[in-house]
């Protein structure tokens, strides 16, 4: 989004909720909308609104594909609010003369997980997650909607082959000059043996029905006080495969050197088929940061 559309947005958001500031409990002369910057996409616009006393936050988009995940999450809300942490989704908005609109939340005044430093929150999130992959009403809900269940293979090519051959893809046709041709020869090779791995792996042919947040980075974990924690960004809720989720929370953390084999063997399911999966999305991971 351009500054000046981004400009744009900013004063009809603001128009909008000043005329409708009674509805929400706003002061309508001070209401003010600041733009809250996301580094891992710039597909959704998200505010934080306020009057100088009370907060809340806005998410929306105007693309098919953000508003349909949006939509999902408003289906969903009340289970998630309830279950899982999730802030509350307050109304649904169009804001006029744009093609935008989405989910109006609680504001959540918190900052992202340091899950290194904060070993209580690392396993309530990690006992969150077991319990959001065995959530049946969850499950079957997200299966009646979507006409079935992936495999393991189908939801590890679409999370992650299918976007490492898009950013590929547009590499080779404008390589830039900080791209060896050695690391984009060995990027192209990586990506197509995770592939051939995914498709022949036995643990890869079970079917991903679990719910899945698939987007829980420490950025969409909020620790509000103490051990206290909301999670956000329910965006990418779909049937999936648990690996992934264990991955993006415990992945970075080995990474890092702040979690070792031995811990992280401790915290997963205790289910082989499962921890297999798990090492190859480590490996996309890594693929993923480069």
């Amino acid at each position: 989004m351009t500054r000046t559309a981004l400009d744009t947005l900013n004063r009809r958001v603001v128009e909008y909720f000043r005329k409708h500031a009674g509805q929400y409990g706003l002061n309508p002369k001070g209401v003010q909308a600041q733009y809250i910057l996301n580094w891992g996409g710039f597909v959704n616009a998200s505010f934080r609104l306020s009057d100088g006393d009370k907060q809340y936050h806005l998410k929306l988009a105007d693309e098919a594909d953000s508003l349909e995940s949006l939509a999902r999450w408003r289906i969903f809300s009340q289970v998630l609010a309830a279950r899982y942490h999730a802030p509350r989704m307050l109304d649904w908005v169009r804001i006029p003369h744009t093609d935008f609109e989405g989910a109006l939340f609680e504001f959540i005044p918190g900052q992202p997980a340091n899950l290194a430093a904060q070993p209580v929150v690392l396993d309530a999130v990690l006992e969150l997650l077991s319990r959001l992959h065995a959530d049946p009403e969850l499950a079957s809900a997200l299966a009646r909607m979507d006409g079935g269940i992936p495999t393991c293979t189908d939801y590890f090519l679409s999370v992650y082959i299918e976007r490492f051959d898009g950013d590929l893809a547009g590499i080779v046709s404008d390589l830039p000059p900080f791209v060896p041709l050695k690391l984009l020869d060995w990027m192209m090779g990586e990506t197509r043996e995770l592939e051939g791995l995914a498709r022949d792996l036995p643990a890869f042919q079970q079917p991903a029905g679990s719910p899945t947040h698939g987007d829980l980075w420490p950025s969409n974990i909020l620790v509000v006080e103490g051990d206290e924690f909301s999670i956000i960004d329910w965006d990418d809720l779909s049937l999936g495969d648990p690996a992934l989720d264990y991955s993006i929370v415990l992945g970075p953390l080995w990474r890092q050197g702040r979690i070792t084999q031995a811990e992280i063997e401790r915290r997963l399911p205790n289910d082989p088929d499962l921890r297999e999966r798990f090492n190859l999305c480590l490996r996309a991971l890594i693929l993923d940061e480069v």
